[in-house]
């Protein structure tokens, strides 16, 4: 009875928990965090290795830099952020005057020498260099100046190294508030200044540099980054899960192309018969050791009792590619982007793949789009318009909120099925389903833009006594094998 009684109670390692598995602590999951760590005591030891590590890979590693132009092509494209006012009249129709002289004086303040505080670049250049700076450092500074005396729209911007932001000046303060990395906030964790260092840093020895900084109102500082926790109050950068992966990469393939170079280079090695005499060659390495030349279609002829022992580098091996493309496909994945983009790679990428994963893409590079323009853009845009108010040079009321009304266009991006695209929304349209306006807005276009050019086309096509040649219908898309929408054996179209 005894025995039975001990085989019907199940092992101590076979017993399991009725709560969450992966809570459970073991030698299985002894290297698993038990506690968490209040995310900016985390940031504050860490952020400027993750900062300085991922301006590193940007600048020496293939695919980081490709990551970071990546960024800035889909967030900005040729013509990032295009202002299309909207400005309603009191009746609720569109002010046409008030939008016409709100775009001309964005459009001249985006010239070279006009936003820009250094007069270097143009407002699209700002643009970008933002894009590239919040991806590798995973947050920007932008110093608002505002005054007559800052050019003739009395408005300019800065971007402030991030490094100037003290991570080391940390402190709690009487009012309920505290400073956490540079930045002063109130009871309830609102910005109220930024400490800069005067300084940039060249190197993070206290004994170095000096670290007097200046108090900055929060109202003249614009902070970009993408919270992923709450309270957190810095920037991370983009690639923080993927910079491990690309380091073994990088150090992979180093390791085997110099494999690869030695394998290539060196044919074999000559041994002795006694591993102590001195055989005489035509030139001798760095250590003096003889070497003999030898040209294709020679064989050299070697002294008595020595021999060749024949040398087979296992590089460049076969099985190199398929790795590398499985390591890329996890760093994709922790960049958030797809793998054919990044590894530049459409060897075995068909149509319908190919959709997908510029689908996906397409809508994160759209939300960072969003992101960017309702926490920095638009507030730069409403600054400035009260500058120009203030100054005279647009002749609205001041705090009118209608002229608060713009939108602002990010890049969109070809239909990668353009015909059965425009089929569809021509269908969707005749059904009421869809407006033109936003039909032309999903191609990056502005709706009364589009009617204005098409209506100087027709004005200037009468004025010449031209009749526009009718639109040919297009030809019928021809059916593929099997009808499988592009996913024929061997085909690697792509979007």
């Amino acid at each position: 009875m005894g025995i039975i009684q001990r085989l019907s109670t199940p092992p101590r390692a076979a017993r399991r928990s009725t709560g969450f598995a992966a809570a459970d602590v073991s030698r299985l999951t002894a290297s698993l965090a038990t506690q968490s760590e209040f995310i900016n005591n985390t940031l504050r030891y860490q952020l400027r290795t993750l900062r300085a590590r991922s301006r590193q890979l940007c600048r020496n590693n293939a695919y980081g830099k490709r990551f970071a132009q990546m960024v800035v092509d889909n967030l900005c494209g040729p013509s990032p952020f295009i202002l299309q006012a909207k400005v309603k009249t009191k009746r609720g129709k569109l002010d046409d005057m008030a939008n016409v002289r709100i775009e001309a004086g964005w459009k001249s303040w985006s010239r070279k020498g006009e936003a820009d505080i250094t007069g270097l670049w143009s407002l699209n250049a700002l643009w970008r260099l933002i894009a590239r700076i919040w991806a590798v450092d995973g947050e920007v500074l932008i110093r608002k100046y505002r005054g007559p005396e800052y050019g003739q729209h009395g408005y300019r911007l800065q971007i402030i190294d991030s490094d100037r932001l003290d991570e080391l000046k940390n402190a709690t303060l009487p009012n309920g508030g505290a400073i956490y990395m540079g930045i002063e906030m109130d009871a309830v964790q609102r910005p109220v200044a930024y400490h800069l260092l005067k300084r940039k840093p060249v190197q993070w020895s206290t004994n170095t540099y000096s670290r007097e900084s200046e108090r900055v109102p929060a109202d003249e500082i614009l902070h970009l980054y993408l919270p992923e926790m709450a309270d957190q109050g810095r920037g991370v950068p983009w690639m923080y899960a993927a910079m491990m992966e690309l380091v073994h990469l990088g150090a992979f393939e180093e390791a085997a192309v110099i494999a690869a170079r030695v394998g290539a280079s060196q044919m074999g090695v000559i041994q002795s018969p006694d591993g102590g005499s001195q055989m005489v060659g035509d030139s001798t390495d760095t250590n003096n050791n003889p070497q003999i030349e030898a040209e294709p279609g020679t064989f050299p002829m070697l002294p008595p009792g020595y021999s060749m022992e024949s040398w087979n580098p296992k590089y460049p091996d076969a099985a190199v590619g398929p790795f590398l493309k499985s390591c890329l496909r996890g760093i994709a994945a922790g960049l958030g982007v797809a793998y054919h983009n990044l590894a530049n790679d459409l060897e075995s990428v068909n149509f319908s793949s190919g959709r997908i994963g510029e689908q996906d893409e397409r809508d994160m590079w759209m939300s960072l789009q969003s992101f960017k323009i309702e926490h920095l853009i638009q507030p730069v845009y409403e600054d400035w318009l009260g500058m120009q108010i203030l100054l005279g040079k647009l002749p609205f009321e001041y705090g009118d909120q209608r002229y608060y009304d713009v939108r602002f266009q990010g890049r969109r991006w070809t239909p990668i099925d353009p015909q059965k695209e425009i089929s569809a929304n021509i269908d969707a349209i005749n059904a009421r389903l869809k407006s033109r306006t936003r039909v032309v807005a999903e191609l990056g276009e502005d709706f009364e833009d589009v009617v204005a050019e098409l209506a100087m086309e027709e004005a200037l096509l009468k004025e010449k006594n031209l009749t526009p040649a009718p639109a040919q219908p297009a030809a019928p898309a021809q059916p593929n094998n099997g009808g499988n929408d592009g996913e024929a054996e061997g085909e690697t179209e792509t979007a």
